[in-house]
């Protein structure tokens, strides 16, 4: 009895990258690294609180990206005055990527 295994390679060369990856995905996961990092690179105990908070509303970093004034007004309520200098780290982090559609909405909310 001979059997036969299914061709994974087939399927796997006629998936398109863009059937995996949108652009927009990319760019959520792209800017919720970046505001993890940030928070995780200042302070353990207030990057736990910021997740807490986030979970509270069921967003996660990823989600960062549609709901910038949510996290703005998280970093405003932990960091107080310093919340201006996180928001500068991510801005810093996320500079090369301006002109790809959202992120120059979400930093320009995120400042506010």
């Amino acid at each position: 009895m001979r059997v036969v295994q299914f061709p994974y390679w087939r399927l796997a060369s006629k998936m398109a990258s863009s059937q995996i990856f949108t652009p927009d995905s990319l760019i959520r996961d792209l800017i919720g690294v970046h505001v993890e990092k940030t928070l995780l690179s200042r302070d353990i105990a207030i990057y736990d609180k910021v997740v807490q908070m986030l979970d509270e509303g069921n967003i996660a970093f990823s989600d960062c990206c549609a709901y910038p004034a949510i996290l703005n007004a998280i970093l405003r309520q932990l960091y107080g005055s310093e919340h201006e200098s996180v928001v500068q780290d991510i801005k810093k982090k996320l500079h090369d990527f301006e002109d790809q559609k959202g992120v120059a909405w979400f930093l320009e909310i995120l400042s506010l």
